[in-house]
């Protein structure tokens, strides 16, 4: 059964994290970590088809619009106004690709 790598961007967002109603990631959901561990505050995978991205629950909504917007860019112009968002709102602390 073929998956179309929209859906498959979703399993590993729903793989890494718990989510809320409305999609917003909450915790990590990695084995060994405390079910207290936030998630982080941006989460993005992008495909052949289209980009998935999701928020962290607890950040502020005109911060959620802003990265929405920026994540509506080129992709060459999406890294670092992502991160100029994300720093402005609190240091960015760490990286995974």
């Amino acid at each position: 059964m073929m998956t179309d790598p929209m859906s498959l961007a979703a399993l590993q967002a729903d793989a890494l994290f718990t989510s809320n109603a409305a999609g917003q990631i909450c915790y990590v959901r990695e084995p060994g970590y405390p079910d207290e561990d936030r998630a982080p505050r941006f989460f993005m995978s992008r495909t052949e088809v289209g980009t998935l991205w999701r928020v962290r629950d607890d950040l502020p909504s005109a911060l959620v619009q802003a990265i929405a917007d920026a994540c509506t860019l080129a992709v060459p112009q999406q890294k670092p106004q992502l991160r100029t968002l994300l720093t402005a709102h609190a240091p960015i602390t760490a990286e995974w690709g």
